[in-house]
């Protein structure tokens, strides 16, 4: 697993790949900003274990891929990705997933009181669906968009909602451009769960168990 960087770091840094790459997972530390792109105009893939990616509290923003220069990610395996930052997580190219479970844990700390934020720009390939897991006191907030295998922005697998019920609890789900089809929608306890963006969303089915009524709220 590599870390960038300590968390007394404070300068933006900047990692570059000259050739495809796969690791364990990543934690990030550096309390600058951190981006992670191909050396030259071009795309060098990077596989990601099943250690997945953390964002510690404190840490800068976190950026992994560019318009040019590409870092398109393939999931290694079922794996979290746990961002307890007030900054972002943002992948600007696609995630691969195939048949494995993406865990987006946000964590909520005493630096962190106003939630947590991934932006998933390129979209997720896959059918192994998105879990979205909180530590129940605020809210997590997953921004998709870009139109990858046929307009399937977060491929065809479930989005499924988790954690002990609070009445604090929230999810936000934007998608921007094309129609989000996404396999099922499962609310199991979070208070609120808002959909918005200028995209299309297209759930196959709607299940909701457990933790009382959550609001449901469509702002398309």
């Amino acid at each position: 697993t590599a870390v960038f960087n300590q968390s007394s770091i404070n300068g933006a840094e900047t990692v570059q790949l000259d050739a495809p790459a796969s690791i364990t997972g990543i934690t990030f530390a550096n309390t600058g900003t951190t981006l992670i792109n191909a050396s030259a105009a071009g795309s060098q893939a990077l596989t990601i274990g099943t250690g997945g990616v953390t964002v510690n509290s404190g840490a800068g923003a976190v950026t992994i891929g560019d318009a040019t220069n590409l870092v398109p990610i393939t999931l290694g395996g079922a794996q979290a990705w746990t961002n307890s930052s007030s900054n972002a997580l943002t992948i600007v190219n696609a995630v691969t997933g195939g048949a494995n479970l993406l865990t987006l844990t946000g964590n909520t700390t005493a630096a962190n009181p106003n939630g947590n934020t991934f932006n998933l720009q390129g979209g997720l390939i896959g059918s192994g669906g998105v879990s979205l897991t909180g530590n129940n006191t605020n809210a997590i907030t997953l921004n998709v968009s870009g139109a990858v295998s046929g307009n399937n922005v977060l491929g065809t697998g479930a989005i499924t909602t988790g954690g002990a019920a609070s009445s604090s609890y929230a999810l936000n789900f934007n998608q921007t451009g094309g129609t989000a089809t996404v396999g099922s929608l499962s609310l199991i306890n979070p208070s609120v769960f808002t959909i918005g963006g200028t995209g299309a969303v297209a759930f196959g089915a709607f299940t909701q168990t457990s933790g009382g009524a959550p609001t449901l709220t469509n702002n398309n």
